[in-house]
């Protein structure tokens, strides 16, 4: 979790125009790239419920010199894939209390008629460094609030180390930038055959 963010890994999906001089733009046709203009986005994560996609993004408001600020996070959705409506923020970063700001990558998923969203932001002093934390909403588009009170992720609990391994145990290894959290199916409510992946079901 001590990693350099990649705000641009899928730039060529969800970035807007503007990053270098450049004729007039003119929207895209529905189905082409880029499919959000409007406003600067990063790290783009899709959700599929009941035929429509769902894809929530980091709201960069970078200014001037800035390399990137995020604040809060937005959600689009698509039947086609080709035609989006944006649905708005449905969460600030500082609205997991105990966080202080970077509305950073996510992930979203649903369990149960919940839809539970994995955000990763800048822990308060009690916790230096990155957290990740769970948010909770019935509907795909929000508003979302926080589900436990606290991170479920603290970067106090991702020590360094040199590399990742599954050893065939039947334990759930997370890999973080900064080395593994081992036994991550407790955490999540996985099962072990979730080996080395974000996990696909969640408990609050």
């Amino acid at each position: 979790m001590k990693g350099r963010h990649a705000c641009c890994a899928i730039w060529a999906l969800t970035l807007a125009p503007g990053c270098a001089a450049q004729p007039a733009f003119q929207d895209p046709a529905p189905g082409t790239n880029p499919i959000i203009t409007t406003v600067f986005t990063a790290d783009p994560a899709p959700l599929v419920h009941e035929g429509r996609v769902y894809l929530y993004v980091g709201h960069d408001e970078a200014r001037g010199e800035e390399m990137f600020n995020l604040r809060d996070w937005l959600v689009f959705s698509s039947a086609d894939m080709k035609h989006w409506t944006p649905h708005g923020p449905i969460m600030k970063a500082t609205e997991f209390a105990w966080a202080t700001q970077d509305a950073w990558a996510t992930e979203a998923i649903e369990k149960d008629g919940k839809f539970y969203f994995y955000a990763s932001v800048e822990h308060d002093p009690a916790h230096p460094g990155k957290a990740i934390g769970v948010a909770v909403s019935d509907s795909p588009t929000g508003p979302f609030v926080d589900a436990r009170g606290s991170a479920l992720i603290t970067n106090g609990m991702t020590p360094q180390a040199e590399h990742d391994w599954d050893d065939g145990s039947g334990t759930t290894y997370r890999s973080t930038s900064s080395g593994l959290l081992p036994n991550v199916a407790a955490c999540f409510g996985c099962t072990p055959r979730a080996r080395r992946t974000s996990c696909s079901r969640a408990t609050a």
